[in-house]
Formats: C-alpha cells, sequence, structure tokens
C-alpha cells in the first residue's frame, strides 16, 4: 500500500481519484481543507512545502486541481487566465 497526497479532494476529479485509489493511504488536501486532512494553495509554494512536511513520508502527489474561465484564452492573458495555466497542468499526476 501506498501513502497518496491528493490535492483537490473536494472536487469531481478529486472524488473520482479517490474512489480510484481506495486500496492506498489517502491523505487529502484541498484550499479550503473543508472536509480533508489538510488545507493547501498550490500557487503558494510555501504552502506546498508545509503540506509535505505536515504529512512526512509520502510514495506520490495526485493533482485534481483545476480552473476554468469562460473566455477565449488566447484574446487575453490577464491574470487569471494565467492563474488558470498554471492550475491546469499538463500530466496531473507525478510520482516521487
Amino acid at each position: 500500500m501506498k501513502t497518496v497526497i491528493l490535492i483537490g479532494a473536494q472536487g469531481h476529479m478529486g472524488q473520482a481519484a479517490f474512489s480510484g485509489l481506495k486500496n492506498h493511504n489517502v491523505i487529502t488536501a484541498s484550499r479550503s481543507g473543508k472536509g480533508c486532512d489538510h488545507q493547501v494553495d498550490i500557487t503558494d509554494k510555501a504552502s506546498i512545502k508545509a503540506l509535505y512536511e505536515k504529512v512526512g513520508s509520502f510514495d506520490a502527489v495526485v493533482n485534481t486541481v483545476a480552473a476554468q474561465q469562460d473566455r477565449d484564452i488566447c484574446c487575453s492573458l490577464s491574470g487569471d487566465s494565467q492563474l488558470m495555466l498554471n492550475l491546469n497542468p499538463p500530466a496531473s499526476v507525478r510520482s516521487r
């Protein structure tokens, strides 16, 4: 059994990932922390580092955080658009 940190655990993708990880020790985290083991802001390196230090040893991180805008991203790379790009990584699973 592996220890997995699941970030974005309260969203739809996070809940689906949690179901698929039922044979592992899953440590949940979300921006609000509500209903999860930990609170984390993935746009803040210090918050991520604090989460990893609290958890200690783990085998993998599954990031299911996503953001969406209702406008054409090609026409506007505002701060909101950049945040959306930062939160929607091309690969959401990274093994350690």
